[in-house]
């Protein structure tokens, strides 16, 4: 009974943790392929949205 029960909870927990990477890792990419100016709109637009918080997109490019 009790591992069905942590199995449960841990099954939910991992389940939560997906929904909200998904729309992290699109806004990322879309920073990312923004022209410099865009990224400074964008991060304007973020400190708006999750004020008091900050996020910061940090873009390494690979030159191949």
């Amino acid at each position: 009974m009790k591992i069905k029960l942590i199995s449960t909870l841990l099954f939910v927990l991992l389940l939560a943790g997906c929904a909200a990477w998904t729309p992290v890792k699109y806004a990322a990419n879309k920073v990312c392929e923004a022209s410099p100016v865009r990224q400074a709109v964008l991060a304007e637009e973020f400190d708006k949205a999750t004020f008091p918080h900050s996020i910061r997109v940090h873009c390494d490019v690979q030159e191949q």
